[in-house]
């Protein structure tokens, strides 16, 4: 590639041939750096910093003894969303179009609770997860729509899908969290969290989180909350960022800054339990679940 030749020969000048190359290999070697950093969506990844695992101290520390680490050996390659009764941990797979099923305890594979439903009903890009414990919904950011399961058959429900996403420009829905009574969808595109009745699945704009892009959380991914804080995973900015659910303000006391330095570069679903905070990584060679001390975040 001659990227100087054509300049040159318009100013009457012309490059030396070692001077050409050597701006081409460097352009070239620029190039194959920016593309390795590309997501599958397209988007590029923060990929600095780090010596990995688990010696963080203080709010938001490791707990390394509470990871998933089987999830590249059960195929479970394209973590998103997470969810857990407390016994066994859900994680949707964005690639193989089922939700996985893991034991809280021994972090083994329980295929037995399994959905392996969802590439019947379309619901081809799984993303964020929540569950009611009767219900299993799961959105799907190419459909723009969240489909519902049964917990206890897999089947579908589609009495309780939420069709109102599209309607309400909600395009890429991603991480899922509800109180019960509204469901919020984070959407990567709008950089907002959107608010949907559990009843009727209409909108409720007024409990929407429109401050996420001032707080440069451009990347939602993941959400969980304890009713009082809504966590916000960003998989560009290898962060959580924390916002409050009355007033949807940000609460920097609650984040966690803490992801860069553990190699959890491209955190997605979470799920915690109000001591632990898991959240799942979705880089390539590094499908787990990792795990996080709630102490000094939760009562700072």
């Amino acid at each position: 590639m001659n990227i100087l030749g054509n300049q040159s020969r318009r100013k009457g000048r012309k490059v030396p041939r070692a001077l050409t190359a050597l701006f081409a290999v460097a352009f070239l070697f620029a190039s194959c750096e920016w593309f390795s950093d590309l997501t599958e969506d397209g988007s590029t990844e923060q990929n600095s910093g780090g010596s990995g695992g688990g010696g963080n101290t203080g709010a938001g520390a490791r707990d390394g003894a509470k990871d998933f680490n089987t999830l590249g050996a059960a195929g479970n390659r394209a973590p998103r969303g997470l969810w857990s009764d407390g016994t066994t941990m859900w994680a949707a797979d964005w690639d193989n179009e089922k939700i996985y099923a893991y034991s809280m305890s021994s972090k083994a594979r329980d295929t037995a609770k399994d959905f392996n439903t969802l590439k019947a009903a379309r619901n081809r890009h799984p993303t964020g997860i929540w569950s009611d414990g009767t219900t299993m919904w799961a959105a799907d950011w190419d459909n723009e729509k969240i489909y519902a399961y049964s917990m206890s058959s897999k089947a579908r429900d589609t009495a309780k899908d939420f069709n109102t996403l599209e309607a309400a420009g909600n395009h890429e829905p991603k991480g899922l969290w509800s109180d019960g009574t509204t469901m919020w969808v984070a959407d990567r595109v709008s950089d907002k969290i959107y608010a949907y009745s559990m009843s009727s699945k209409a909108r409720d704009a007024a409990k929407d989180f429109d401050t996420l892009y001032n707080a440069g959380n451009l990347n939602p991914e993941g959400l969980w909350s304890d009713g009082t804080t809504m966590w916000v995973a960003d998989r560009v900015s290898d962060k959580i960022y924390a916002y409050s659910m009355s007033s949807k303000a940000r609460d920097a006391a609650k984040d966690f800054n803490t992801l860069d330095a553990a190699l959890n570069r491209e955190p997605e679903g979470l799920w915690s339990d109000g001591t632990t905070m898991w959240v799942a990584d979705n880089s390539y060679s590094n499908e787990k679940i990792y795990a996080y001390s709630m102490a000094g975040i939760v009562n700072p």
